[in-house]
């Protein structure tokens, strides 16, 4: 029966392709949600089921027989896709992809698409079988999620233009005031160096607040190859100056080549050594090794170390566990390391290590969201 949900064959199917019927009906049966069917090798529409009437609108008669173009936008056919994704599925054994398809009304929706190549017991191409799932909702949902991340950065960089214009004016007269009071009480000049201080904070915090706006959704960039251990050099000889400053020694282990947005994992070690710097530590060890088929990096610092309760505050915003040490720092430097990792579909984490520091450690799966 046409629309039948268990599937239906065209009646000039290859045998070869017909022979699947039976498991074909029951894998498909109670299948609404997806639109799952089959193309012979000339990438003719060969079977349908009910999910496939739903998320496309045809009905099988209009379809079997008919090309996969069918459902392609005039973009893609003209551009070829079509026959490159059946191409890369024959090479590959299967393929997925993405992007806007069309319905039968002219409409367009966003889909997830599985095609995998069908072969006969002497590896003979007899077809392909394709699985598709309407993802507009998802996709709405994205778009409106990376808008709202591009206007949060659009608000956070005007914010800090703005404050930053007083903000100096404050830092120049306080500056002017300390030179003029060089023989001033001891009190008075303490004062006008807390009032520096404290701008120089607020500066701090909206460069900070910036810096977290930066990290967008899972959507907003594009992931390519990363070489840690060469990301990791750069960042070292970047703050190459403050670490000998402080007499700081960085020991690289080997480190993997990953998946990910290479900007924000250097942001994310800068701002783990910089760190492990800033409070004391006088040497820092960076590793990697391979968890449950993650990733983990760790940073790890031979300095005071943190107290385990405060192993998940340190990761929220303007959070500084000494505040009165000088160290500096806005306390949203593992913020947006949390953001970025978790952006990537990691996490962080810091653990003790025996005979006194800290382990930073971060995970990066082996495929990162989005």
């Amino acid at each position: 029966m046409v629309g039948d949900p268990q599937g239906e064959f065209a009646p000039d199917a290859p045998p070869a392709l017909r022979a699947s019927e039976v498991p074909f009906r029951l894998l498909v049966e109670a299948v609404v949600d997806y639109a799952i069917f089959m193309v012979d090798p000339d990438a003719r529409i060969v079977s349908w089921n009910a999910g496939a009437r739903r998320i496309k609108g045809y009905e099988a008669e209009e379809v079997l027989g008919r090309p996969l173009a069918l459902f392609y936008t005039p973009e893609d056919i003209e551009a070829g896709e079509p026959q490159r994704l059946l191409d890369q599925a024959r090479r590959q054994g299967h393929v997925t992809a993405e992007g806007w398809r069309v319905r039968k009304d002219g409409s367009r929706f966003w889909a997830t698409a599985t095609i995998s190549a069908l072969r006969n017991d002497d590896g003979k191409l007899i077809g392909y079988a394709k699985i598709t799932r309407d993802r507009s909702e998802t996709k709405a949902y994205e778009d409106e999620l990376a808008r709202s991340n591009a206007d949060l950065e659009v608000f956070a960089g005007v914010i800090s233009h703005d404050l930053r214009e007083p903000l100096q004016l404050i830092t120049a007269f306080t500056e002017l005031l300390d030179e003029r009071l060089a023989a001033a009480e001891t009190d008075t000049r303490r004062l006008v160096e807390r009032i520096g201080r404290a701008a120089r904070r607020m500066r701090d915090m909206l460069d900070g607040v910036r810096a977290w706006s930066r990290v967008g959704g899972p959507s907003t960039r594009g992931m390519d190859d990363v070489d840690l251990a060469e990301l990791t050099a750069d960042v070292v000889d970047t703050l190459g100056q403050a670490l000998t400053e402080r007499g700081i020694e960085v020991a690289l282990g080997a480190l993997p080549t990953v998946r990910g947005d290479a900007p924000q994992i250097g942001q994310v070690m800068q701002n783990l050594i910089a760190n492990a710097a800033k409070f004391g530590a006088s040497r820092v060890e960076v590793s990697a090794e391979r968890e449950n088929g993650d990733w983990v990096i760790s940073v790890a610092d031979d300095g005071p170390g943190i107290p385990p309760e405060k192993g998940e505050e340190i990761f929220g915003m303007f959070t500084r566990l000494d505040r009165e040490s000088g160290a500096g720092g806005s306390g949203i430097g593992l913020a947006v390391a949390a953001r970025v990792v978790g952006r990537h579909g990691g996490r962080i984490w810091v653990e003790g290590r025996p005979g006194g520091g800290s382990v930073f450690r971060f995970s990066l799966p082996p495929e990162p969201a989005g």
